[in-house]
């Protein structure tokens, strides 16, 4: 259960550099230390930041966006080389407080079923 926030979601500044989080937790809500990710950007520039761990299943994405225009973000995440695009969502990603809201509640999570 991944989802990311922050203000690097939406825009940047052209020459600034700006950020995003992204919060992973495992089938059982626990932090997801560990995990691996792909962050594609595409636009005007292509650029593939590195996000990096900051503890607690938290991790931390720069990236500086050279030129103007309309950029896509795609972030997978996973282990062992199998990646997927993330699930979750924050319902106010300015804030850069994450609210995770996932694609099931953790009682209805049956990892072993």
């Amino acid at each position: 259960y991944c989802s990311a926030t922050g203000g690097g979601l939406k825009g940047a500044i052209a020459g600034q550099t700006t950020n995003f989080l992204i919060q992973c937790r495992d089938a059982f809500l626990e932090p997801a230390n560990g995990a691996a990710f792909e962050v594609d950007i595409s636009g005007p520039i292509s650029m593939t930041p590195k996000p990096f761990s900051v503890g607690d299943g938290l991790y931390r994405c720069d990236y500086t966006a050279v030129r103007t225009g309309d950029y896509k973000l795609s972030i997978k995440v996973g282990r062992a080389g199998v990646t997927d695009l993330i699930a979750g969502s924050d319902s106010n990603p300015d804030n850069d407080v994450h609210d995770y809201a996932g694609p099931a509640a953790a009682a209805d999570v049956k990892p072993f079923d």
